[in-house]
C-alpha cells in the first residue's frame, strides 16, 4: 500500500447520549459543542454505479446537533480499505459543511472528485464535523465504492469483498467481462485471464501503443506486419509478399495506378505477375475485351498478345478503319470485309462477278450474248460460257426457263437439251397450258390429270359425265330415283343402286314382296329386272310367311327356317294351350299355383315349383293343413296330399314333437324315424335305477350331476368345469367361503378346493404373487416357487437376518458383494471388479481425482485401464485435442502417445516456440516451418538457396 502507516483498528461504534434538554445553557445548534456522528452516507457507503456519491448526507447521534453556523466545518481523513486491512493514507482535508437541519448536513467530499486506488483497495474517509471549525467530534467511516465489483461494509470495521470473480478491477475502476480499455482498444477485460491487469484481445498487436489488427503493414516500411503469433509488440517481417525492388506487396496487391499486375506468390516473388484476361499496353492495362482508344475492331485479347492490341474476331481493319465481317466495301457493293480470308483488304462476296468495274450476280447473263453469263467458280473478271442450257434453234435457255407465255414447258436438262419439256403436273392442252386439278372452263368435272393425259381434258375421281352434265357419285338420276351417278361401274351412265330392283318402270327396295303373290320378291343379287321366287321362307298350305312373322292372332307360333319350312313354329317359352298363348310364368285363369312352364309342358298348365295343388286349392310349400296342425304341404314329397311335418308323431289324432316322453311311460317317446303312429322305446337316455334321463338331464337340486350318455348310461356324470364338495356343486372359478384363494378348479380336483394360480396359502392366509412378506421385505409370495412359504426375491440377499439388493457390496470388504445366483445367505466374492492392490473398482469406475483411468475388464482385472482418447501426463488428465498448457502446438494425442503431448499435424516446435506450416524464420526469410520434412527446425523454402546467411531465389545470378 505504502501510503501510510497499517493501522489495526478495533473500530468502536459509540454514541454519547446527550437528552436534548436546556443543561447548562446547551440549546440545539451551539458551536461549543461538536457533534457526535452517527453515519454518513447510506449506512456508511455509497454505490457508485447507482448514485451520486460526492456529497454524502451525515447524521449525528441521538442528542448531538448541528449549529446553523458560518463556522460549521467536515474534516476528512482518507482511508485505504483493502480485502482485510485499513490503512490511513491522507492527505487531512477540511471542507465547509452545508446545513441541513438541526440533525443532518451535507459533506462535499475533497476536491469534489473520488480517489481511484490502485490494484484491489477502495479510497474512502473517517468524517468528522466542527461546529466551530476548531473543537471535531467522533468520527465515521464513508466508503464510496463500485457496486458491480465490491460490496463494502463500515461496520465494526470497514471492509469490501468481491461480489464475484466474472469481472476486472484495474486501476481502482471495476470493468464487466468485453469492456474495452478506453485509450487502447485492442485490450480488454477478461476475467479468466486476470482480474487486475487488462488482456490484450486475439489477434492484436500494442505497438508503442497504437493497436493493429493481425495484417496490418507497418506505415513506415510495407514489409512489416503484425503478427500476434510471432510478437505482439513489434511489428514481425510480412511472408508470402512480393518484394519488388525494396516494396512489398501482399497476395493480390498492386502498384498504384497499374492494378493488372498484381503480386502472385505462386509465380514470383520478385516481381509483379500480369493477371490473367489483362494486357499492358503502351503502360495501361486493359482487360480482355477492352477496345483501342480509336478503333473499336481492336481489343486486349490476351490469348493472342498481352502487350498490343489484337484484331477482334469477325473484324476487318482497312485503310484505319474498322469493319464488321459482311460489312461492304463503300466504293464496290459486291466486296465485303471477310475476316477469315483477309482482314485487311475488301472481299468480292461469294458468287459475284467484278466485270470491267461492275458487279454482277452469279449466273447473271451477258446483255449481249444470252449463252454467257457470270460464273464466280470460273471467272470473276469476265463473262464464262453459260453450261447446263437447253440450245433451242440458237435460243439458250436456262434449266427451268420457258418460252415467253408458255410457263409450262421448260428447260430441263435432265429431260433434253434441244427442246423444252413439259413441267410436271401439267397439261398442254388447245395451246394452253394447265395445272393438274385445273378444270375445264364449261365442264367442273373435267380437268387436267397429267397422271392419266397431259393433251386432253380427264374426268375426275368420283364423278360421271352423262348426257354433257357433271354429277358427282351417289347424285341421283333426275327421273329415276333408284338409279345414281356411280363412277366406278359406269361413269357415262346412270347406274341401279344397291339393293334396288327396276320392275316394268319402277322402284322396288330388296325384299319387297310381289303385291301379287307373296311368293315372289325383290332380290336385286337375282334379278334387278322381275320379282324373284322368295327364299327362307315357310309355306304354309301355300300362304309363305318371312322368318319370324306368325298367323295373325297367334303370335306365339312363327316361321322359323331352322325348324321347318313348311309349318310355323312354337317360339320358346311359351305354351299354346285350348288355342291360347302364354307365356312361361303365366298362370292359369283360375289356380294361380298352375302355371306355363314350357320346360315342362307346352300343351298344359303344370304345377308351380315350391307348390300343392290338394282338393282344387293351391297351397305354397309349409301352409299347414287347415284341420292337421303337424302336417303340411311338401311338394317334394307329394304335391296332391299334405306331408307329415319333420320331427313330428301323429298318434291316435294327436300330434306330437319329436322326442316328447309318453306321459304314462318315461321310457317311451316319439320317434319320427321309428314309427310316427305309436310311441317308440326312448333311445340316448340314462335309465338309473328305473328312471329315464335324457340327455343332460339331472336329479333334483344336483345340477352338476346330469345324464351324460359318453359317459354312462346308468348313472349320471359330473357335469366339465364343476365341482361336488360336501354335497354342494361349485362351479370352476367358485371360491371357498372363508379363503378367497382357494377355488374350485376341477382340473385340479372335482371334490375339494384347489389354490388359485398366482397365489400362496400361508399359515391360513391368502396372498397374491409379488405380496410382500409382512416380516421380511426381502421375501415375497412365489406361487411357482412354493406356495405355501414366502420365498426370497429375486436379485435378493437374506444375510444375518438383514435384505441386501443385488450386487450391495459389504461395508466390510469391497471385493464382497450380494450375488443371488452364488449364495442368497452370506456375500460372495464380487465378480466383473478390477483389485487394483487389494481395493475393488466396478467397471467404469476411477481412482478419486483421475478420471481417464478406469476399471475396464476387457482389458484387466488388476489394474485400471487408460480411458480411449485420452492422455495422463505428468499425473493430469487430458483429452485428445487438449493442448499444452504453455505451448499451444503441443496436444494430447493419443494415436501417437497417451503419456506425453505431441505435436499437432501442420505445426513445428523450434527452440520452445510454436510456429504453423509456412510460418517464417523470424531471422531468415527464406526458412519456414514445414512440418513434413522436419517439425523441430526451420525448412528452406522451395526454389531458395541459403548461402553464406544470405536468401536467395532461384536463378539469382552473381
Amino acid at each position: 500500500m505504502g501510503k501510510g502507516t497499517l493501522m489495526k483498528i478495533s473500530w468502536i461504534l459509540f454514541v454519547v447520549s446527550v437528552w436534548m434538554k436546556p443543561v447548562n445553557g446547551l440549546i440545539c445548534g451551539d458551536e461549543n459543542f461538536p457533534p457526535f456522528l452517527a453515519m454518513a452516507g447510506d449506512g456508511g457507503t455509497c454505490d457508485t454505479s447507482a448514485e451520486d456519491c460526492l456529497r454524502p448526507h451525515v447524521q449525528v447521534a441521538q442528542g448531538s446537533a448541528i449549529a446553523n453556523s458560518t463556522n460549521l466545518a467536515c474534516k476528512f481523513r482518507q482511508i485505504s480499505v483493502t480485502m482485510g486491512s485499513i490503512l490511513l493514507t491522507g492527505p487531512n482535508s477540511i471542507v465547509s459543511g452545508e446545513y441541513v437541519n438541526c440533525t443532518h448536513l451535507v459533506c462535499p467530499v475533497p476536491g469534489n472528485s473520488i480517489p481511484i486506488g490502485d490494484g484491489e483497495e477502495v479510497i474512502g474517509w473517517l468524517i468528522s464535523v466542527s461546529n466551530d471549525n476548531v473543537n471535531v467530534g467522533t468520527e465515521t467511516a464513508y466508503l464510496p465504492y463500485d457496486g458491480r465489483c465490491l460490496t463494502c461494509d463500515t461496520g465494526n470495521v470497514p471492509s469490501c469483498t468481491w461480489q464475484a470473480e466474472d469481472h476486472c478491477f484495474i486501476g481502482g475502476v471495476c470493468y464487466m467481462p468485453g469492456d474495452l480499455r478506453t485509450n487502447l482498444t485492442c485490450y480488454s477485460c477478461d476475467p479468466t485471464q486476470s482480474t487486475t491487469e487488462w488482456t490484450l484481445l486475439p489477434n492484436k498487436c500494442d505497438i508503442e501503443n497504437t493497436c493493429y489488427d493481425d495484417s496490418d503493414v507497418n506505415p513506415n516500411d510495407s514489409c512489416q506486419e503484425c503478427s500476434s503469433v510471432t510478437n505482439t509488440t513489434e511489428f514481425s517481417t510480412r511472408a508470402n509478399v512480393c518484394n519488388v525492388n525494396g516494396v512489398c506487396y501482399g497476395e493480390g496487391q498492386s502498384e498504384d495506378g497499374i492494378g493488372c499486375k498484381v503480386c502472385d506468390l505462386d509465380s514470383s516473388t520478385s516481381e509483379l505477375t500480369l493477371q490473367p484476361n489483362t494486357c499492358f499496353i503502351n503502360d495501361t492495362c486493359y482487360g480482355d475485351g477492352d477496345t483501342h482508344p480509336d478503333f473499336p475492331c481492336l481489343s486486349c485479347i490476351s490469348a493472342v498478345s498481352s502487350s498490343e492490341f489484337s484484331l477482334q474476331a469477325g473484324k476487318c481493319f482497312i485503310d484505319n478503319m474498322c469493319y464488321n465481317d459482311e460489312d461492304q466495301d463503300p466504293s464496290v457493293t459486291c466486296k465485303q470485309c471477310d475476316s477469315s480470308s483477309n482482314p485487311s483488304e475488301f472481299t468480292l462476296k461469294d458468287n459475284k462477278c467484278f466485270i470491267e468495274d461492275t458487279c454482277y450476280d452469279e449466273g447473271h447473263i451477258d446483255e449481249n450474248n444470252s449463252c454467257q453469263a457470270c460464273n464466280s467458280t470460273t471467272n470473276t473478271a469476265a463473262f464464262s460460257p453459260r453450261a447446263n442450257v437447253c440450245n433451242v434453234n440458237g435460243v439458250c435457255y436456262g434449266e427451268g426457263q420457258s418460252e415467253g407465255g408458255i410457263g409450262c414447258k421448260v428447260c430441263d436438262l435432265d429431260s433434253s437439251t434441244s427442246e423444252l419439256t413439259l413441267q410436271p403436273n401439267t397439261c398442254f392442252i388447245n395451246d394452253t397450258c394447265y395445272g393438274d386439278g385445273d378444270t375445264h372452263p364449261d365442264f367442273p368435272c373435267l380437268s387436267c390429270i397429267s397422271a392419266v393425259s397431259s393433251s386432253e381434258f380427264s374426268l375426275q375421281a368420283g364423278k360421271c359425265f352423262i348426257d354433257n352434265m357433271c354429277y358427282s357419285d351417289e347424285d341421283q338420276d333426275p327421273s329415276v330415283t333408284c338409279k345414281q351417278c356411280d363412277s366406278s361401274s359406269n361413269p357415262s351412265e346412270f347406274t341401279l343402286k344397291d339393293n334396288k330392283c327396276f320392275i316394268e318402270d319402277t322402284c322396288y327396295d330388296e325384299g319387297h314382296v310381289d303385291e301379287n303373290n307373296s311368293c315372289q320378291a325383290c332380290n336385286s343379287t337375282t334379278n334387278t329386272a322381275a320379282f324373284s321366287p322368295r327364299a327362307n321362307v315357310c309355306n304354309v298350305n301355300g300362304v309363305c310367311y318371312g322368318e319370324g312373322q306368325s298367323e295373325d292372332g297367334i303370335g306365339c307360333k312363327v316361321c322359323d327356317l331352322d325348324s321347318s319350312t313348311s309349318e310355323l313354329t312354337l317360339q320358346p317359352n311359351t305354351c299354346f294351350i285350348n288355342d291360347t298363348c302364354y307365356g312361361d310364368g303365366d298362370t292359369h285363369p283360375d289356380f294361380p299355383c298352375l302355371s306355363c312352364i314350357s320346360a315342362v309342358s307346352s300343351s298344359e298348365f303344370s304345377l308351380q315349383a315350391g307348390k300343392c295343388f290338394i282338393d282344387n286349392m293351391c297351397y305354397n310349400d309349409e301352409d299347414q293343413d287347415p284341420s292337421v296342425t303337424c302336417k303340411q304341404c311338401d311338394s317334394s314329397s307329394n304335391p296332391s296330399e299334405f306331408t307329415l311335418k319333420d320331427n313330428k308323431c301323429f298318434i291316435e289324432d294327436t300330434c306330437y314333437d319329436e322326442g316328447h316322453v309318453d306321459e304314462n311311460d318315461s321310457c317311451q317317446a316319439c320317434n319320427s324315424t321309428t314309427n310316427t303312429a305309436a310311441f317308440s322305446p326312448r333311445a340316448n337316455v340314462c335309465n338309473v335305477n328305473g328312471v329315464c334321463y335324457g340327455e343332460g338331464q339331472s336329479e333334483e337340486g344336483i345340477g352338476c350331476k346330469v345324464c351324460d350318455l359318453d359317459s354312462s348310461t346308468s348313472e349320471l356324470t359330473l357335469q366339465p368345469n364343476t365341482c361336488l364338495i360336501n354335497g354342494t356343486c361349485y362351479g370352476d372359478g367358485d371360491t371357498h367361503p372363508d379363503f378367497p384363494c382357494l377355488s374350485c378348479i376341477s382340473a385340479v380336483s372335482s371334490s375339494e378346493f384347489s389354490l388359485q394360480a398366482g397365489k400362496c396359502f400361508i399359515d391360513n392366509m391368502c396372498y397374491n404373487d409379488e405380496d410382500q412378506d409382512p416380516s421380511v421385505t426381502c421375501k415375497q409370495c412365489d406361487s411357482s416357487s412354493n406356495p405355501s412359504e414366502f420365498t426370497l426375491k429375486d436379485n435378493k440377499c437374506f444375510i444375518e437376518d438383514t435384505c441386501y439388493d443385488e450386487g450391495h457390496v459389504d461395508e466390510n470388504d469391497s471385493c464382497q458383494a450380494c450375488n443371488s445366483t452364488t449364495n442368497t445367505a452370506a456375500f460372495s466374492p464380487r465378480a466383473n471388479v478390477c483389485n487394483v492392490n487389494g481395493v475393488c473398482y466396478g467397471e467404469g469406475q476411477s481412482e478419486e481425482g483421475i478420471g481417464c483411468k478406469v476399471c475396464d475388464l476387457d482389458s484387466s482385472t488388476s489394474e485400471l485401464t487408460l480411458q480411449p482418447n485420452t492422455c495422463l501426463i505428468n499425473g493430469t488428465c487430458y483429452g485428445d485435442g487438449d493442448t499444452h498448457p504453455d505451448f499451444p502446438c503441443l496436444s494430447c494425442i493419443s494415436a501417437v502417445s497417451s503419456s506425453e503431448f505431441s505435436l499437432q499435424a501442420g505445426k513445428c516446435f523450434i527452440d520452445n516456440m510454436c510456429y504453423n506450416d509456412e510460418d517464417e524464420d523470424p531471422s531468415v526469410t527464406c526458412k519456414q516451418c514445414d512440418s513434413s520434412s522436419n517439425p523441430s527446425e526451420f525448412t528452406l523454402k522451395d526454389n531458395k538457396c541459403f548461402i553464406e546467411d544470405t536468401c536467395y531465389d532461384e536463378g539469382t545470378c552473381r
